[in-house]
């Protein structure tokens, strides 16, 4: 499941409570690199237009030196989430609750949150 395709379950799931919005999923600490799209990667995209996890597993990274499947690179996945309203820590961490499996079932390593425009703020 791609990050756009991951945003889009969690959105969905925390639209029901509305206590957080999605900011997004930052990939950091690439092991052993940031996997690079190659011209094999590309020529091959469907008519589409759409480049999936099944298509880069097909075709080895495109570093200089790296033959190794998409599969063998990590990250570390953050899930950003802004405030819709004030709530306090034991809020934020029983509307976290809701969303628990989820993060779990799509591999989310830790979850962080932003000020947004609009949003809440933390009550102590």
């Amino acid at each position: 499941m791609n990050i756009e395709e991951k945003l889009i379950a969690i959105s969905l799931v925390l639209k029901k409570s509305g206590a957080f919005k999605t900011l997004g999923i930052n990939e950091e600490d690439h092991k052993p690199h940031q996997f690079t799209v190659g011209a094999d990667h590309t020529v091959n995209v469907g008519k589409d237009g759409v480049m999936t996890e099944e298509l880069l597993e097909r075709f080895p990274c495109a570093a200089p030196g790296c033959k190794k499947k998409y599969s063998q690179h990590s990250s570390v996945d953050t899930l950003v989430l802004g405030l819709n309203k004030d709530m306090t820590q034991p809020e934020i961490m029983e509307e976290l609750k809701t969303i628990k499996e989820l993060i779990m079932k799509l591999k989310i390593d830790k979850v962080a949150f932003a000020e947004s425009a609009g949003g809440g703020k933390f009550l102590k």
